[in-house]
């Protein structure tokens, strides 16, 4: 029996961080399903104008604003079928360089922030007993990326609340997506803010970690991989982890994660990186 079509199931989606990378190429697939999308960029002067695509201007970092954004695309959407919590930013850099404020806002705006688009999205899903919400983790969740500290741990929780969200919305036809990318060729590497202990006298170490971090994004698969592997779930319409990227990355290094040893596992984290 052929699919469903994704649009029949998931009409009305809304996508943070639309203008580029996965959250472009994500927007640009289920427009392609005849999926209508309301797309977010902090400017949305970014978001080209498409049959089908509502721009919406929405900053995580300014939680009460982005929180009345949402409100105001659900209520002119009907209600959102489909949820992707996508935007998201990294900062580069040892833990002690990291001044407690920076490393506070990337917590909350990739983690509380975004747990509260879905807090919004969720009851009209309940109420019509239909729905996804799919949260744009990191395989950094399985294995931490050395001088991501914010982002791994903003990266983590997403993850567990994912998990603890799926287990109590089992059977009321909602769906939740743990959806775990590896390195795609995306701009995330060029906008991450390097903090100034790159610069120290350990600064020697972190730039090789540096080099090795653009040298994953330089092979790493096109986008289109993980926008195929986004849809490939939501026509299976169940909650779970879906992991995504490079063979290696997103096939072969967790399943040595799961039968190794965890000394074995920091022992290849930090081959991989070039740790020493």
């Amino acid at each position: 029996m052929p699919a469903r079509p994704l649009a029949e199931r998931y009409p009305r989606a809304f996508i943070t961080g639309a203008s580029s990378g996965l959250g472009a190429a994500f927007t640009t697939r289920l427009l392609a399903e005849g999926v209508e999308v309301w797309g977010t960029a902090r400017d949305a002067s970014r978001l080209p104008a498409r049959p089908g695509f509502h721009p919406v201007s929405l900053d995580l970092a300014q939680g009460d604003d982005a929180a009345a954004a949402f409100t105001q695309a659900q209520t002119e959407a009907g209600g959102f079928d489909l949820v992707i919590n996508n935007a998201g930013y990294g900062v580069f850099g040892p833990v002690e360089s990291q001044p407690f404020p920076v490393w506070a806002a990337q917590l909350d705006a990739l983690l509380t922030q975004t747990l509260r688009l879905s807090l919004l999205a969720l009851p009209a899903m309940r109420a019509r007993g239909h729905g996804a919400l799919v949260n744009i983790s990191s395989l950094a969740v399985e294995f931490p990326i050395p001088g991501m500290s914010g982002y791994n741990a903003a990266k983590a929780g997403l993850s567990a609340w994912s998990l603890s969200l799926a287990y109590e919305l089992a059977g009321t036809g909602v769906s939740v997506v743990d959806f775990r990318p590896g390195d795609f060729r995306t701009p995330f590497n060029t906008a991450v803010v390097q903090s100034p202990g790159t610069s120290q006298p350990s600064a020697p170490r972190w730039a090789r970690v540096w080099r090795r971090f653009e040298a994953m994004h330089d092979v790493a698969p096109a986008v289109d991989v993980a926008a195929e592997d986004l849809v490939r779930a939501l026509h299976r319409g169940r909650s779970g982890i879906v992991r995504s990227g490079s063979f290696f990355q997103a096939r072969l290094a967790p399943l040595l994660a799961r039968l190794g040893s965890e000394p074995l596992r920091r022992a290849i984290q930090a081959r991989y990186f070039d740790l020493r």
